[in-house]
Order: structure tokens, then sequence, then C-alpha cells
């Protein structure tokens, strides 16, 4: 979030230098009133030329998240386990942004390859989503040991009583 912010405060600089009109781009942040929130850009009193070049681009960088989930999303149904192993790892470095490939990367634990398994226990850790907690404590179970350990890894982000109780039984046998 801090650098799509300074990402965004730069696209306001370039704008203002280009114009002698005032260009101002709202922080980012939920307005008291909820009338902005952290996904929007809102220019004021700029040029109609500099709109008309500025709003494209900044909803580009705005939708780039929203392209690339979908992207890793289709991904995970490829062929070729690496291509699914990066898919995963990907997601997971989209942070909570991507909660949509949630059931996928649940529906990856019981993928054929154990690295995909693992990026996807990984990822499920990083997005934090409480739905993943009972599928990541089955997966504790798993026949390969770091893909189990990765699970371990991802409850670790959780702070459930479920995950807690599944914890302290997987550290009891596997010290």
């Amino acid at each position: 979030m801090f650098f799509r912010n300074v990402f965004y405060v730069f696209c306001a600089l370039l704008l203002m230098f280009a114009s002698s009109s005032c260009v101002l781009i709202l922080p980012f942040m939920e307005l008291e009133n909820g009338s902005a929130s952290s996904e929007e850009a809102c220019l004021v009193d700029a040029e109609p030329e500099i709109l008309r070049i500025a709003k494209p681009k900044l909803n580009k960088a705005i939708n780039r998240d929203a392209v690339l989930i979908a992207k890793y999303m289709k991904e995970l149904h490829d062929k070729d386990a690496a291509v699914r192993t990066r898919a995963a790892s990907s997601l997971g470095s989209l942070g909570a942004k991507a909660k949509k490939a949630v059931p996928l990367l649940i529906a990856s634990l019981d993928d054929e390859s154990k690295h995909v398994r693992r990026a996807s226990a990984k990822s499920l850790g990083k997005i934090h989503s409480p739905e993943a907690v009972s599928p990541l404590i089955r997966t504790l179970r798993d026949r390969d040991w770091f893909v189990a350990h990765s699970a371990a890894n991802a409850l670790k982000n959780f702070n459930t009583s479920q995950a807690r109780r599944a914890l302290v039984a997987y550290r009891s046998k596997n010290p």
C-alpha cells in the first residue's frame, strides 16, 4: 500500500508540473463520510486534456492487482506444476488483496505436486482468510513434511483457538 501511495503522489506531481491548473489527488484513505475508498483517486480542477491522459493511467495502476489476480487464478489450472507453483506464490505476495483466490488456493492444497501444495499453504497464510484455517489444519497431515510444515507456519498467522490447538498438536508430534 505504501508504494502505491508513493506512486500516486508521484503521478500528482507529474500532473501538477504538466499544467498550470491545480491537480489534487486525495490521500487514498477512506474519508469519514465513506465517499472515497483506498482504491479511488480524485482529480480536481485539472485541465480536460490532463484528465483525459491521467484517468486511464491511474485506473490502469489501480486495476493492475485485479488483472494479476485473475491471471494467477487462471494459471492455477495450468498443466505445468511450475506454472501453478509460481501462480500460488504470486497470489500470496499480493496478500489480502488476493482473497478472491482463496477457494482456488484451498483446492490447490490437494494438488499432485508437493511444490504447489507448499506454495498454496504459504500463500493462504499471507492472505489471512479465516476460511483457510480448516483446510490448513487438514494439510498438517500431508504426506510431505515440507508441505505440512508450511501449513503449520501459515496457521501461525491466524489467531484462533482452532489454529492454536492444531499447532500444539502438530508440534507435540513433530518437535
